[in-house]
């Protein structure tokens, strides 16, 4: 096949500047995040696990005898699971990767205000990063996860 042929379906989209003009304006924000990371945490001390918020940048470190994680908290905004996902993963690896020797690698944990659905809970899980997410009612996480004793 000749080359022209190979592009027919390659169209990039122009890479020139341009100008991008956002209005000011004041935002409410508002501490899920906190709250969430709160909330597990003390649950979790509950099941004896040591957890520590003094590992800045990262969200949490939960230790208990000889097992540590490495927990990334996300709140789901407007039940949008994949960017949620797509953040925990990135971090988590980012910060295992920068932040432990070789050899003394923690478990990842990817903590989310809301469930974000089978395939995201699958990718994560294929990656080696466990999931646990917040319902009406409690905590619920994929077996993995609850098999490694997160999920209050």
């Amino acid at each position: 096949m000749d080359q022209a042929k190979l592009l027919n379906d390659f169209r990039p989209k122009d890479s020139g500047e341009y100008i991008a003009r956002l209005a000011g304006r004041e935002l409410i924000k508002k501490r899920e995040h906190e709250d969430l990371l709160r909330s597990y945490g003390q649950e979790m001390a509950r099941m004896r696990w040591r957890p520590s918020t003094r590992v800045h940048p990262r969200d949490l470190e939960l230790v208990r005898d000889a097992h540590t994680w490495l927990v990334e908290v996300k709140v789901v905004y407007k039940g949008n699971g994949t960017e949620a996902a797509r953040a925990a993963l990135a971090q988590l690896l980012e910060y295992r990767h920068f932040f432990y020797p070789a050899g003394n690698k923690p478990g990842m944990l990817a903590l989310f205000s809301e469930e974000i659905g089978r395939a995201h809970v699958s990718l994560l899980g294929e990656l080696g990063i466990r999931v646990v997410w917040r319902t009406q009612t409690g905590w619920d996480g994929d077996k993995g996860a609850q098999s490694a004793e997160l999920v209050p």
